[in-house]
């Protein structure tokens, strides 16, 4: 709706204000989070960005959680982070509790290889009892034209998932925060200030 309404040169401000959350807590297997998303369309396409951040005890040895179910680090059908393991795969690197807060993001932003998605994962230090998770996420959903067109199907879990697509690295990120990939700000999103003054260890 929000994309045919654009098309027609209605406002679609109040569409796009259902795409979006500002602020949801998360509380799931012991572990406090905050989960935000925005749509925004840009150059006549439906890009979408959530963010969710993830505290956890700095006594474990990794700022990850083994498992994580519901969905929340699933970052499209060919990369699912609720298995920890799977942050490897994707090529993410996970430092130790003790070392988060000297830990630098060598790799960036990810693009998935089968569909328009884009994802980075950040760890942030609260000091010595609390560290955090960031997950970000873009999507590029397309014009909205074609209920086939394969921006959406290769988002599916059908034949159509290992197909290869072809993007500039970053760009959909880009194109989201009108600005160049490299100058996004993972913790500018979410005031997880009063997130880690509510939090209290397990």
């Amino acid at each position: 709706m929000s994309m045919k309404a654009h098309r027609q040169g209605r406002d679609a401000t109040n569409f796009l204000s259902r795409l979006s959350c500002e602020s949801k807590l998360l509380n799931t297997h012991g572990y406090s989070g905050q989960l935000n998303a925005k749509t925004k369309i840009r150059d006549g396409v439906l890009l979408f960005r959530d963010q969710v951040v993830l505290l956890l005890p700095a006594s474990k040895p990794y700022p990850v959680a083994r498992y994580i179910s519901g969905g929340i680090f699933r970052m499209c059908c060919h990369h699912d982070f609720s298995d920890y393991k799977n942050f490897y795969k994707a090529g993410v690197s996970i430092p130790r509790s003790d070392r988060v807060a000297t830990h630098q993001n060598n790799e960036g932003i990810i693009s998935c290889n089968h569909c328009h998605t884009e994802f980075r994962v950040d760890f942030k230090s609260f000091g010595s009892a609390v560290n955090a998770i960031f997950i970000t996420r873009w999507l590029d959903l397309g014009d909205g034209c074609d209920p086939k067109e394969e921006k959406l199907k290769n988002r599916m879990g059908t034949g159509y998932n290992r197909r290869e697509v072809t993007f500039r690295r970053g760009s959909i990120c880009a194109a989201f925060e009108g600005r160049p990939e490299s100058e996004f700000l993972f913790d500018a999103h979410i005031n997880t200030d009063e997130l880690v003054k509510r939090y209290r260890p397990r």
